[in-house]
């Protein structure tokens, strides 16, 4: 490697060392952890070791300790620096030379290209490291890391885009010459690890072969692997501890102007994204909702939320199918549930909005004017199962407008990197929803006892290069069931055309039933007079009473109610099938009544409340019990709360044919001696007629 070569590096790693290294565009601006940074008070001592070493601090270490490795990109000569006339404890960086790192000269060359210099002027070694100064002092405000702005000038972050080349080429090598690189494989440690002391020892970095300058990657390769937490992180640049043999550790470096850099070798590995986020939410867009039942034909309520990523340093293109444009492309999909059906459609975005934690609390704030404006700042599609199933299954929210803009939204807002975009949509559960009358085992993920639905954030700086997938949460929704069976109560024969309504008690409303949906009427139906009969009606006849809201037994005597909410239910029978008594007809209460669990995946927080003890609106269902209330002796359910099990969701309701059938005992034996009593009053009302008739005869 030529002299000039090595000039550059050193300025590279000069600057590398002065901000820290690479800082993640996470959600956080530039950190300056890398390598340390400037201040007011320059450390007065050196500390001990035998080695250089690198801390890579981590969220996700302990999943992820075999994803990084570091590759030397310049040594620095320590036999030959010097300590800093005006403070020993520091070396003088203009006595710090550089020697030849292991990446080789042509991936350096690609990168710079891949940076924005033009390769047709990289002609030899002299050219690359005339092209290289440049790129080193092209932003001298944010050299080697991101900067917190949506609109960077010429230059801005040109090292970012080196570091992410880098990274590229390292992603294109095969596996045979990957291994012939040398590299060395760094073990992440906890993001509180090193608050207090900083100092690096054996249980809390990596020791590295050589004092320099150092490329981080991240290996994972496939973007599927990890996104339920992470996304892979960028390449960065960090320098390791200043360590001088035989066991010296100096804290940083002294510049001639006076100033100084601290040489920390740690820097923080965050997600180049932040988590997608889902929950279940009221009609009001934000509330979670911790009982997420619903009977079909209701309108469910789903919010989202992402980040505006970290676009410093990259083009942008209006033409957002361009290859250099940005992408944030939000799916929201409808799993298949249990009968392989989509259960959910008619899927509306109903608005999408910008909001930005607030600096003292945490919380996030919506933006003024921070609405954003479809068509204009981003656009929605629905999606399709695939080319040959055209069943809608979700949709997609678009903001490569927004991102690709001049940093506004129509409505005059300006976002930043780490804005929350928070999205509310709205689906209907529809009649090909699952249904149940159990609980199951699951604490996590897809239940299928209930319906499923997905999220996931599609990103890139460019869309030539490659991108980023992170997989959110899957939340559930839950719709329930109950049946009832007729029979006459002397041999059990099932009893077709018994006519019912069902009252909801939480709004007092009967409910209707048309085309698989659950609607409501004010007042209770009234019995159709064309039924009882001996032969059921046709389905046309069915779904005209369902629709009003009368409900009739069919041939084996049964009525499945099936796709309700959670909550109470009055059934009355307002008519007994033909040849049937018609007093003391039954009613009943039933109560559908889950339990549900946090999905502890979604994380423990809301997107705008800081609180740990705040939960989201994830919930899976763990328990179910039906309960039903004090009914006449003519139903066989039981009186009190039941735990689930096999067919405790269905009711046996009896009819008789006679007074003298009824139960004696119950309420029905109260309605028994009722009808007695109301017999002898009458015949005794007879009797008194009859009676002054023949005494005014007389």
């Amino acid at each position: 490697m030529k002299a000039s070569w090595k000039k550059f590096l050193a300025g590279v790693a000069a600057a590398a060392m002065t901000v820290g290294g690479f800082a993640l565009g996470a959600g956080t601006a530039m950190a300056a952890i890398g390598g340390g940074s400037s201040d007011d008070n320059p450390l007065k001592s050196t500390t001990t070791d035998t080695t250089a070493r690198i801390a890579v601090r981590d969220d996700f270490y302990e999943s992820h300790a075999d994803r990084y490795k570091a590759y030397l990109v310049a040594a620095y000569d320590m036999d030959n620096v010097k300590p800093a006339a005006a403070n020993t404890s520091y070396l003088d960086i203009e006595t710090l030379k550089y020697t030849q790192g292991d990446l080789p000269d042509a991936t350096l060359k690609t990168a710079l290209t891949a940076a924005g210099v033009d390769s047709s002027t990289l002609t030899d070694t002299d050219a690359i490291y005339s092209a290289l100064k440049a790129v080193a002092t092209q932003s001298p405000d944010a050299p080697y890391g991101y900067t917190d702005t949506t609109n960077p000038g010429k230059g801005v972050a040109t090292e970012r885009k080196f570091a992410d080349a880098l990274g590229s080429a390292l992603d294109a090598m095969s596996s045979a010459d990957l291994g012939k690189l040398k590299s060395t494989k760094i073990t992440p440690v906890g993001q509180d690890t090193l608050m207090d002391t900083g100092t690096l020892k054996d249980d809390n970095s990596t020791a590295v072969p050589k004092t320099g300058l150092y490329l981080v990657w991240d290996t994972m390769k496939d973007t599927t692997d990890n996104m339920e937490t992470s996304t892979r992180s960028v390449p960065m640049l960090v320098s390791s501890t200043l360590y001088k043999a035989p066991n010296t550790v100096y804290p940083g470096l002294w510049l001639s102007d006076g100033n100084h850099t601290n040489v920390s070798g740690i820097i923080d590995v965050k997600n180049t994204f932040g988590d997608v986020l889902k929950q279940v939410v009221e009609k009001d867009g934000t509330t979670p909702n911790l009982n997420p039942s619903y009977s079909i034909g209701d309108i469910v309520t789903f919010q989202l939320q992402t980040a505006i990523p970290n676009y410093a340093g990259y083009t942008k293109n209006t033409d957002t199918t361009a290859a250099d444009a940005r992408k944030l492309l939000v799916t929201d999909t409808f799993e298949k549930n249990a009968h392989t059906k989509i259960p959910f459609s008619d899927p509306k975005v109903t608005s999408v909005k910008l909001y930005r934690a607030n600096n003292v609390t945490g919380v996030y704030e919506e933006l003024k004017n921070g609405a954003l404006t479809p068509d204009t700042d981003y656009t929605a599609a629905p999606t399709t199962v695939s080319d040959t199933d055209k069943t809608v299954n979700g949709m997609t929210i678009d903001l490569a407008k927004l991102v690709n803009g001049d940093g506004t939204t129509a409505a005059g807002a300006t976002w930043q990197t780490n804005d929350s975009v928070v999205i509310t949509l709205t689906a209907t559960l529809n009649k090909d929803a699952f249904v149940t009358n159990t609980a199951g085992a699951e604490t996590t993920g897809i239940d299928p006892n209930g319906n499923a639905n997905s999220v996931k954030v599609d990103f890139s700086d460019h869309t030539a290069t490659g991108h980023h997938e992170v997989l959110g949460p899957t939340v559930n929704v839950y719709s329930f069931k109950f049946s009832l069976v007729k029979q006459y109560r002397k041999d059990n024969t099932p009893l077709r055309n018994a006519q019912f309504t069902v009252k909801r008690s939480s709004d007092g409303k009967y409910l209707t039933l048309s085309d698989g949906a659950w609607g409501t009427v004010d007042n209770e139906p009234t019995a159709d007079t064309a039924y009882p009969t001996k032969a059921s009606p046709d389905e046309k006849t069915l779904n005209t009473l369902n629709g009003r809201g009368v409900f009739l037994t069919n041939d084996k005597g049964k009525i499945d109610f099936n796709g309700l909410e959670e909550g109470t239910y009055t059934v009355h029978e307002i008519k007994a099938p033909q040849e049937y008594f018609q007093n003391a007809l039954p009613s009943f209460d039933i109560t559908i009544d889950p339990t549900y669990t946090k999905d502890d995946s979604n994380g423990s927080q809301t997107m705008f409340d800081a609180s740990p003890d705040v939960v989201s609106g994830d919930h899976i269902l763990t328990t179910l019990e039906y309960k039903y209330g004090k009914s006449n002796g003519l139903v066989t359910a039981a009186d009190g709360p039941v735990t689930v099990t096999k067919n405790t969701s269905s009711v046996t309701v009896d009819n008789v044919k006679s007074i003298t059938e009824l139960p004696k005992t119950g309420a029905a034996g109260i309605a028994f001696f009722t009808v007695i009593g109301v017999a002898v009053v009458a015949l005794a009302g007879v009797f008194a007629v009859h009676a002054r008739k023949a005494s005014r005869l007389a």
